[in-house]
């Protein structure tokens, strides 16, 4: 079988590694006429064939191959920490969170609340919070976001110069800009709480109803932003 990751899905073809018209008369039938297989197959003498190491997307695992060990389910489980909540019983440091809804139902007006009561240790309806800093990622609309928390500090009389909410004002490819984030993030002693507003603002996959790819948007995007300074909710 060989394999070709492309437009953001996993094409098949099974295939004698010895035959590789048979393949190519395959290839074309799926594709069209004149496209390019643009990798070889290591089995044929020959050709043009991709393979799985060169075109499914790369991933990063816990251990490397060479440190991997056994150890007692004592040792295990001595591993064990507690779970510690930046909102009672809701949400705890180190995670991912998902708000899931429908457009126009309120996501980000909760997430601006979310917001606002972490960063001044306000309860969340009946949820005590731990006061802390967030990091808001205004992607998907930031005139609004930016509307929305003027108002209600306006209606409220929140202090703004004082309150420890730290924005950033559109779209940027989060997995290329850690290093950068990570700087800043410790430059102001590291946050609590960083909303990502939405999600698909800063998706750069192609399909969004693809398991792999939201896997992997989560494992190598969203989840390193969890180990940033202050073990902060994401």
């Amino acid at each position: 079988t060989i394999r070709r990751y492309q437009a953001g899905e996993l094409r098949r073809w099974d295939l004698d590694p010895n035959d590789e018209e048979a393949t190519r008369r395959d290839w074309n039938l799926k594709n069209g006429p004149g496209a390019k297989l643009e990798h070889s197959h290591p089995q044929s003498g020959g050709g043009n064939f991709p393979t799985s190491a060169d075109v499914l997307p790369d991933r990063s695992y816990d251990h490397d191959v060479n440190a991997l060990k056994l150890e007692r389910v004592s040792d295990f489980i001595g591993n064990f920490k507690s779970p510690e909540y930046l909102v009672d019983d809701i949400i705890q440091r180190g995670q991912l969170v998902s708000f899931t809804a429908q457009t126009g139902t309120g996501k980000t007006a909760v997430s601006i609340e979310l917001a606002l009561a972490v960063a001044q240790g306000l309860p969340v309806g009946d949820h005590t919070t731990k006061k802390g800093k967030v990091l808001y990622l205004c992607g998907e609309n930031p005139d609004d976001a930016r509307m929305r928390f003027k108002t209600i500090c306006l209606v409220r009389q929140i202090e703004t110069e004082g309150l420890d909410i730290y924005c950033v004002d559109g779209t940027f490819p989060i997995h290329e800009t850690l290093a950068r984030l990570r700087e800043l993030i410790e430059a102001i002693g590291g946050v609590d709480l960083i909303v990502v507003d939405t999600l698909m603002a800063f998706f750069q996959g192609d399909d969004d109803n693809s398991n792999a790819q939201m896997a992997q948007y989560a494992r190598d995007t969203l989840r390193p932003l969890t180990k940033m300074q202050g073990n902060p909710a994401v």
